[in-house]
């Protein structure tokens, strides 16, 4: 929920579950929101279901609330953070409710916005 600095900038989500350095073209827009309460969006698309770390990539750890399989892409419901998000997994694999994954998201995908308002913060 906040961007916080310490020696370099960062994201620290509410309960500190999701931290994150913020990348120079994120610094540039989000510095003047230090120590304030924003909002992030991910887009259930940018969600990948893998133990890989690449550059620009989070793992986070969840456990499948619901499934729904459409073909090659199955929507995943999990809670994060107290809040119901959605994965768009491409996979071959079931996805049964209460198996606990890991999700890897991009960084550079998420979406940045004021609170209240829903401003995007970035350009």
């Amino acid at each position: 929920k906040k961007i916080e600095k310490e020696n370099k900038l960062k994201f620290v989500s509410e309960n500190s579950h999701l931290m994150f350095e913020l990348n120079s073209e994120q610094v540039e827009e989000l510095e003047k929101y230090i120590e304030q309460n924003i909002t992030i969006g991910i887009r259930p698309e940018d969600f990948r279901l893998t133990d890989e770390i690449q550059n620009e990539s989070l793992k986070i750890g969840i456990k499948i609330e619901l499934s729904e399989p459409l073909g090659s892409e199955t929507y995943v419901y999990f809670t994060f953070e107290k809040k119901q998000l959605i994965a768009r997994i491409v996979t071959d694999e079931e996805m049964k409710i209460g198996t606990e994954v890991n999700l890897n998201l991009n960084k550079t995908k998420i979406h940045f916005f004021e609170n209240g308002n829903n401003k995007s913060l970035l350009k």
